[in-house]
Order: structure tokens, then sequence, then C-alpha cells
């Protein structure tokens, strides 16, 4: 008789430490892997903050050294109305500019990065601004719009 008590004393131990445990596989708190780190800006990021330009000879030095085959990266930072930063990321390779595009951080953005591939910068000049679109990329990108200058 000692022993059945013995061992339903034990059943019942380790019912109740297996029912504490804590399965972390449904926690609701943890975070999914694709929400970005917080934006940190740094002296070398070109800034388009509405139309107020920041470090606009970086991105001038870019178009140059593209049109010249010399290889070069720079990362933009367009602001949304709501003050939300979409990073851009240019790389230059002397051959392909490859653009990483990233608004997870716009609370009405997309939600994930686009990447694309493409062979050439084009400036269209109007009377108010000149537009820089990326152009023949693969694939094909929606918005190529990479800044506006205002005159």
């Amino acid at each position: 008789m000692k022993k059945i008590n013995v061992l339903f004393v034990l059943f019942i131990l380790l019912l109740i430490a297996s029912c504490n445990r804590v399965d972390s596989s449904t926690d609701i708190y943890i975070y999914p892997n694709d929400i970005p780190p917080p934006y940190i800006s740094t002296p070398e990021d070109i800034v388009d903050a509405h139309a107020d330009l920041k470090n606009q000879e970086r991105f001038e030095d870019f178009l140059h050294n593209v049109q010249q085959g010399k290889e070069d990266s720079i990362r933009m930072v367009r602001y949304t109305t709501e003050g939300d930063p979409i990073v851009h990321e240019l790389e230059y390779d002397g051959e392909i500019i490859k653009s990483t595009k990233d608004p997870r951080r716009d609370q009405y953005g997309q939600g994930s990065i686009i990447h694309s591939a493409c062979s050439l910068i084009e400036a269209v000049e109007t009377n108010e601004s000149t537009n820089y679109l990326l152009e023949n990329c693969e694939p094909p990108i929606e918005d190529n719009n990479i800044l506006v200058i205002e005159k």
C-alpha cells in the first residue's frame, strides 16, 4: 500500500510540474524575425526629409562613379509624411546597380524588403525638379524613383 501511495504522489508531482512548463513556441510576445532594428542615422546617409535634402554632394559623387564605372555604394533615407524612415541602399559593382529598399519601418508600407538589379540611373528634368530613376531593373520595380531634387 505504501508503494502505491508513493507512486501516486510521484505521479501527481510530475503532473503538476508538466502543467507549469511554459512553451515558448506559442508565446504571443515573441517578435517575428522580419521586424527591422530601429533606424540609426549615420553622417554618410543621404537624407530626404520632405525636400530638405542632406548630403546631396554624396549622391552626386555616386552618380559620377556610376558614370565612370567605379564601384560605390550609398544609403538613402526618405522620410514619409508621418516621419517613418524608408531606407534605400544602392550598391554599384562596376556593371550593375543593386537596389535594396526597406520600407518595413513605414507603418503604411509594404512590409517587405524589395531587391532589384538595375543597369542605369536616368535623370528626368522638369522646370521644378530633377527626378532620378532606376531603369532596366530585374525584377521590375513599381516605384523606381530614387530621389527628387527641387530647383
